[in-house]
């Protein structure tokens, strides 16, 4: 162990092993996958809106009907927790299934081959297609955040040389 270790640690970037992880980032691979996690992004996006419109006046009926307050009986909130779950339950089932079943012999329980041959080992297809996926999925959680404005009156700091600059729309 302390000889690998020693070995992955006494690493140069002029090594074959890193000369080979220089050719991936180039400007061509880098557009490819960042157009491969565009299309998954549009996917995701479609999915939601078909969701939404499958479940939409069912969760807002369920809500009127169970909610406590009126926070509560806003169907679109609903809607969207139950979004994130299956989602996220989806996200859950592909990395176990990547990692069970993809990952060249590297689990849980058994991590002797994951640095095996580390840097320049391939990379499962399918473990990118879960990063790219993965990325997907955070970019849509991302996109459907609203941002929220500013207080008028932002709050005070006693070791600011000056006061935080007002918003326009305060003045």
């Amino acid at each position: 162990m302390r000889a690998l270790l020693g070995w992955l640690l006494a690493g140069k970037p002029q090594r074959p092993e890193y000369i080979a992880l220089k050719t991936f980032i180039d400007g061509q691979s880098l557009g490819a996958e960042a157009l491969s996690v565009c299309r998954l992004l549009v996917l995701i996006v479609l999915a939601r809106l078909g969701f939404n419109a499958a479940l939409g006046r069912a969760a807002q009926r369920l809500a009127r009907a169970r909610g406590v307050d009126e926070h509560h009986r806003d169907g679109r909130r609903l809607l969207e927790e139950c979004w994130v779950l299956l989602g996220n339950a989806a996200m859950l089932a592909a990395s176990q299934y990547v990692v069970l079943h993809r990952n060249a012999g590297c689990t849980y329980l058994s991590t002797r081959t994951c640095l095996a041959g580390w840097p320049a080992h391939d990379t499962n297809p399918a473990v990118l297609g879960y990063y790219r996926l993965e990325l997907a999925w955070y970019l849509h959680m991302l996109l459907k955040a609203r941002p929220q404005p500013l207080p008028c009156r932002l709050p005070c700091c006693p070791l600011a040389l000056l006061p935080p600059p007002c918003p326009a729309r305060c003045k």
